[in-house]
């Protein structure tokens, strides 16, 4: 994430619009009918509110992580590269890239700052912030050191496949990220090298150290949004409660939607790691 305010802007105007998108449609249906206008505003409330719901927190998240690091705390290793270390990297990243290796994510053709800043989990390059989390949403699994000119840190990540139109959703999409290394910060290199194969080899999610506790919880958390969203549509047209059941519809089916999603994203990511430990043994 490079520019951290417009992508505030961008995923909070698109959360705030699906919201009133939902509201709309919900009061149109009160007061119009079933129309076919009402089921549009909601059901595209619906659909973008949740996502962008995340995404405007994961910004937040990430843009004050960003800022602490810029000012120094929980760094680990900082370097500058010099403007001729930049373009031989921007070139040797294109000739490993038509070589076969995985194509980097940082899109070095355009690599223009030579500020490298790492962090316990993330780094700062061209001026972009890169989470480098193990067992996250983007889940970190490696860390490698390749000898060149200059030499680079190469970092390895995956996320789960969404589900396609024809259920075989399941799986990893994987990510690489290339950190140029500048000449004579090879022992700042190693220490970063260090730390990321140690949190690499033990780093797992909250989420995912106790998967099946996570999947109870999560449909439990979904059941009871399921009840609150029922509660409140029922109630719609209930002067008593005041707006009580609207709340409640619309907590309930973005709470719950996102409960569902990360049932359903952990159950996948059991069900990958199950068969991938096939695979391994040879069964």
């Amino acid at each position: 994430m490079r520019d951290t305010r417009k992508t505030l802007l961008i995923s909070g105007g698109l959360a705030l619009g699906g919201v009133l998108m939902g509201i709309t449609g919900l009061v149109m249906k009160e007061t119009q009918g079933e129309t076919p206008l009402c089921i549009v505003l909601i059901a595209v409330g619906w659909a973008i509110a949740p996502l962008s719901i995340f995404a405007f927190i994961n910004a937040c998240v990430s843009g004050l992580r960003k800022e602490a690091l810029e000012q120094g705390k929980n760094e680990i290793a900082r370097w500058k590269l010099t403007p001729a270390e930049s373009a031989a990297f921007r070139e040797q990243d294109v000739r490993w890239t038509a070589a076969g290796r995985a194509f980097n994510m940082m899109h070095s053709g355009a690599y223009r700052d030579g500020e490298v800043i790492f962090a316990t989990r993330a780094v700062i390059l061209d001026g972009g912030f890169h989470e480098l989390t193990p067992g996250g949403l983007i889940d970190l699994i490696g860390v490698e050191y390749l000898q060149g000119a200059p030499s680079c840190l190469e970092f390895t990540m995956r996320a789960q496949k969404t589900q396609g139109a024809s259920g075989t959703g399941f799986g990893f999409n994987y990510i690489t990220l290339r950190v140029p290394v500048s000449s004579g910060e090879t022992r700042q290199a190693m220490k970063v090298l260090a730390h990321y194969n140690l949190k690499t080899k033990r780093g797992v999610s909250i989420a995912m150290r106790h998967p099946a506790m996570t999947i109870r919880v999560s449909l439990g958390v979904a059941a009871a949004c399921a009840i609150a969203a029922i509660w409140g549509f029922s109630n719609r047209e209930t002067q008593v409660y005041g707006v009580a059941p609207l709340i409640a519809a619309i907590l309930g089916v973005i709470v719950g939607g996102v409960a569902l999603l990360l049932a359903a994203s952990v159950a996948f990511r059991v069900r990958e790691t199950k068969v991938q430990e096939r695979i391994r043994h040879g069964d």
